[in-house]
């Protein structure tokens, strides 16, 4: 039967069982040897790396909670957070929202400065990791990652230092500034603090507020800059709703500007990319000296600053406000910015008012001077010219032929007053405010008239499209 079975037997045979055995070589018994004191030194190493570990487990089983600050949220008056790298934020809140003058508004991420007001109010460690620590190297705290100082509302104060993350568990260690105890901390509570300014962004959110903007600034290296303000009833010598206060005076197109408004109210950041550590360190993205700078004001004068830096095929570096903070921009969000510029955002007309805003004209033409006055309303409207009644329809005739005239090109570079004799001057005044205006028509050269409003001048036109303008206003006085 054992011969049909071609298992091996599972004992030995009594033949083999008397064979000498072979003894080892004596080499081979230092290896082992020295295996086994590898082993015990590898055991020492790991303890003592792991005996931290092992207090940390120890002191988290004994449940000894260590309130560092236990208020409301709206006891908190400040965070101030600094960072081992230099970097200090400080978070205010002001009515509703959050504030960080470090942070431009446009990427501040509202929810995060909430969690750091809630964080700060409640302040619960999970247990003394150590206490009378004379060395705090071991947890990070010799040189801290954070300094967080929290101001409350009744004018106390507390500040905590943030290490290390403990290596046996979810945890960070804490300390009070200047105290000797060291805590372990939810890594929930002061991630915020130890992530530093990067957990204070939101660039997938970032938004510019247009709705509320009244003023526009936008200035180009090299170039002048022009700004432009918006009024919702255009009055006085502005036809309008957005017109150009500098370098001179003029009439926007309001859709034009609107619709650049919302391009910018849509414009998204690609990306942050770094913080400089000056001023100085904005130059080697451009941004030291911008290639365009656009700022938006409101009715409380608060401002929204852009700044563009250097440019190529894929985008460009930006700035928002005075933060050190230094963003990406596609070529997409910035082709708009490129685009806008004052041949296109202007009305097409040189000089154009309502004539049902207009309460009198001062004309001078040809040394001459001639008042004429609007009196009444609708029908019963009348026209004097020096204090004597002429035909209406005539003067409106003429007025019209002042608002027809398109400019014909851009003043460069000075926008004073050219010394050159003035063929023509209008005095306006208003029935809807208390500004005034004046317009002279300068003979610029042989075929343009210089157009200055109020001693600034911008635009000019050429003389043979005023030839109706004058003509009409020469034969008025005539009459």
């Amino acid at each position: 039967m054992n011969d049909e079975c071609n298992d091996k037997p599972l004992f030995q045979n009594s033949e083999d069982l008397k064979k000498t055995k072979r003894r080892k070589g004596p080499g081979q018994g230092k290896k082992i040897l020295l295996a086994c004191c590898a082993l015990i030194v590898l055991g020492g190493a790991v303890w003592g790396l792991t005996a931290i570990g092992q207090k940390v487990v120890q002191n988290l089983n004994s449940f000894s909670n260590v309130w560092l600050s236990h208020r409301e949220k709206d006891e908190v008056a400040l965070v101030r957070v600094e960072t081992r790298e230099g970097l200090t934020l400080n978070i205010r809140r002001e009515g509703g929202s959050y504030l960080v003058p470090e942070i431009a508004p446009e990427v501040l991420s509202q929810k995060s400065c909430d969690a750091a007001f809630v964080n700060a109010a409640e302040l619960l460690t999970e247990s003394v990791a150590a206490k009378d620590v004379s060395d705090l190297s071991p947890y990070g705290l010799q040189s801290p990652s954070s300094r967080v100082f929290i101001e409350f509302t009744d004018g106390e104060n507390l500040q905590i230092e943030i290490g290390d993350r403990a290596a046996a568990s979810p945890h960070y260690y804490v300390r009070k500034a200047g105290e000797n105890t060291v805590y372990l901390m939810k890594a929930l509570l002061v991630n915020l603090y130890a992530g530093g300014i990067s957990a204070f962004w939101e660039v997938e959110n970032f938004h510019v507020n247009t709705e509320d903007a009244l003023g526009l600034l936008l200035e180009r290296e090299g170039q002048p800059g022009f700004e432009l303000r918006y009024e919702a009833k255009p009055s006085g010598p502005r036809f309008s709703r957005w017109h150009l206060s500098a370098p001179f005076m003029a009439d926007a197109d309001a859709l034009y500007v609107e619709d650049f408004l919302a391009r910018l109210g849509a414009m998204k950041v690609e990306r942050y990319l770094a913080t400089a550590e000056s001023e100085g360190g904005l130059a080697q993205y451009g941004l030291s000296a911008p290639q365009i700078t656009l700022s938006l004001f409101d009715a409380a004068g608060a401002k929204f600053t852009l700044s563009i830096g250097t440019s190529d095929f894929s985008g460009a570096y930006a700035r928002f406000g005075e933060s050190l903070d230094v963003y990406r921009l596609t070529t997409e969000a910035c082709a708009f910015l490129n685009d806008f510029a004052l041949p296109p955002l202007l009305v097409e007309f040189s000089n154009i008012h309502a004539i049902t805003n207009l309460k009198s004209l001062e004309v001078t033409l040809d040394g001459k001077s001639t008042l004429y006055t609007l009196e009444g309303e609708g029908e019963g409207q009348r026209c004097l010219r020096d204090g004597a009644p002429i035909d209406l329809a005539a003067f409106r005739e003429a007025f019209q032929e002042i608002n027809l005239i398109p400019w014909a090109g851009l003043a460069e570079g000075d926008y004073g007053v050219p010394e050159a004799p003035k063929l023509l001057t209008l005095r306006y005044a208003f029935t809807n405010s208390d500004e005034t205006l004046e317009v002279d028509y300068i003979d610029l050269s042989v075929n343009n008239l210089a157009v200055a409003k109020n001693g600034s001048c911008g635009l000019f036109i050429r003389k043979d499209d005023a030839g109706k303008m004058l003509a009409a206003w020469k034969a008025l006085a005539a009459e």
